[in-house]
């Protein structure tokens, strides 16, 4: 009898049962609850730095608008006029003969297609035609 006994001590519970499973559920709450707080605190700090890029970007916009106008009062022909009357250039507008018209023959070259004076095509170069593309 002496090791039945023995037997149902060993098999005893000693403490109680019931508070792992309720440190378990408050260890994951809290973890939960961490990790919630750290993807809120991460998405505001990513929505800030979009709300002050996009600002920057308003400001770089308005600037780019301020230059494009002052670039366009400077090539007007009025400007362009006064400019070589204050450098002492006598400058007269090209006759019909000395304009070459460009037109895109492939995407790398151009061609002269209103070459009169010779007849033949001339090619004018590769690159940018200019102008806002």
């Amino acid at each position: 009898m002496r090791t039945k006994k023995r037997r149902n001590r060993r098999k005893r519970v000693n403490g109680y049962a019931h508070r792992v499973p309720m440190a378990v559920f408050v260890v994951l709450a809290m973890t939960l609850l961490i990790g919630t707080l750290w993807v809120k605190a991460t998405s505001d700090a990513v929505g800030r730095e979009i709300q002050r890029l996009e600002q920057y970007s308003q400001e770089l916009g308005e600037r780019l608008l301020t230059e494009e106008m002052r670039w366009n009062r400077l090539r007007s022909v009025d400007q362009i006029r006064r400019s070589l009357a204050s450098n002492g250039i006598e400058m007269d507008w090209p006759e019909r003969d000395q304009v070459v018209m460009l037109s895109d023959m492939r995407g790398d070259q151009l061609v002269d297609v209103g070459n009169e004076v010779t007849g033949e095509n001339r090619y004018a170069g590769t690159g940018r035609t200019g102008g806002y593309e």
